[in-house]
């Protein structure tokens, strides 16, 4: 599928909670940027995630159903006890096994998100333990997408953090509140140089 807008993927564990406010208060501009939360959560738990993050930004929120299509200026999120996947576009929901002892939904979500829309995706990896997220990160950067880290002094839990810059090559590290202007400035200079490009070919 061919994205005219970008999909910022945003994967936390421990803690994340925090930081997803800190972040969505402070975005300004999603006229071009689909977001999706990726938080680990135990299988039988009842999300109130789209409520919470209700109270910090005017961005409509929708949890993620079976074959929803993606859209720009939304922010979806992803269920508990289940696995997401995007394709062409559209979100595949898969159950977690009861055998998975690590939960790799991030990384899972991640990797079908750089297959799907390559160069169209920012992936943001914020506070939790483990190491959920660096795999996903190589996948991102392969497609030529960029990444971003929380800075791990602001993290309550910094092991996904420092993992993801031990062992990948984030573009940003960031408390979550500078985030959202460098991305939306990322996007902004993108979709202006590709106008441009389209402007010079026709």
């Amino acid at each position: 599928m061919d994205y005219n807008f970008y999909i910022a993927a945003l994967g936390a564990s421990a803690g994340g909670l925090k930081a997803l406010k800190s972040y969505f208060s402070n975005v300004k501009d999603v006229e071009n940027i689909a977001y999706v939360v990726v938080l680990h959560s135990k299988r039988d738990y009842e999300s109130h995630l789209p409520q919470i993050l209700a109270r910090h930004t005017s961005t409509p929120i929708v949890e993620i159903e079976q074959g929803m299509a993606i859209e720009r200026g939304k922010i979806f999120i992803h269920p508990p006890a289940m696995k997401v996947t995007l394709k062409e576009g559209h979100f595949i929901l898969s159950e977690r096994s009861s055998l998975e002892l690590l939960n790799r939904t991030i990384n899972h979500f991640l990797n079908s998100l750089a297959e799907d829309a390559k160069d169209k995706v920012i992936g943001v990896i914020m506070s939790g333990t483990g190491n959920d997220g660096t795999e996903g990160f190589h996948a991102i950067e392969k497609n030529r997408g960029i990444t971003l880290v929380q800075d791990p002094e602001t993290a309550e839990f910094d092991g996904m953090p420092n993992h993801s810059i031990k062992y990948d090559h984030p573009t940003f590290i960031l408390p979550p509140d500078k985030m959202p202007k460098e991305i939306e400035n990322y996007v902004r200079q993108n979709l202006q140089l590709e106008e441009h490009i389209t402007h010079i070919n026709i």
